[in-house]
């Protein structure tokens, strides 16, 4: 019995540990450097994050610095949150929200003096805005979008939320559009190689909607 319950427990573990690479961990961090504290925000893997260890100096330096090849951290002066319905919901009031960080600041670990995390929140790993925005967007973003869109291959799907029409625009949505359909037409019988040929297709016109003005691109991608 004793040996059941250890093999159930070390599944569960392994599961869990399996299942953390899809989601990130946001940060809301307190910062005191040279005595001045100051508002930043990150994000880490769900796989590095242990919440017992948050008033730890040395564990959130070591696990914010991931990656960075000099002795310093990369944090955002800013987060931006979107709140939208899904393109295909009709009925449903329930809204998802999904955050982009902005104004990018290095800080050297040397100049730290401490580091906490204030609050934190769960989110996937799979979802994202696509579109650049900025701190003075928040006067748009939350208001109703005029237009909602969804277009999708394989593994991506984008979901474009307009707010204010704009011509130049048009031609990209066209492009989507047709392209849409010859996907539709093949997505019964669609194979992987063909899939991410497409998924490749639509993120190419995808990206030229990046800097388009009071619009918003979510995006998802499973692996």
């Amino acid at each position: 019995m004793r040996i059941l319950i250890t093999f159930f427990s070390l599944s569960l573990s392994l599961l869990a540990k399996s299942e953390c690479q899809y989601h990130l961990v946001e940060l809301k961090l307190k910062v005191t450097t040279d005595n001045m504290s100051s508002i930043y925000y990150s994000s880490m893997s769900l796989c590095d994050f242990y919440s017992d260890s948050l008033q730890s100096k040395t564990y959130l330096i070591r696990s914010l610095n991931q990656g960075n090849l000099e002795d310093s951290i990369t944090v955002f002066n800013d987060i931006i949150r979107y709140e939208y319905f899904m393109a295909d919901t009709i009925h449903s009031k329930e809204k998802n929200t999904i955050s982009s960080l902005i104004n990018e600041v290095d800080l050297l670990v040397k100049d730290i003096d401490s580091v906490k995390v204030i609050e934190y929140k769960e989110v996937s790993v799979f979802d994202f805005i696509s579109t650049e925005l900025e701190l003075a967007d928040t006067l748009w973003l939350n208001t109703p979008p005029i237009r909602k869109i969804g277009f999708g291959a394989y593994l991506c799907t984008h979901q474009i939320f307009i707010h204010e029409k704009n011509l130049e625009n048009n031609r990209v949505l066209n492009r989507l559009y047709n392209l849409q359909k010859e996907i539709d037409l093949k997505l019964e019988s669609m194979h992987p190689e063909e899939g991410d040929e497409y998924d490749a297709k639509i993120w190419h016109l995808i990206q030229q909607l990046r800097n388009v003005k009071k619009m918003v691109v979510v995006s998802s991608c499973t692996d």
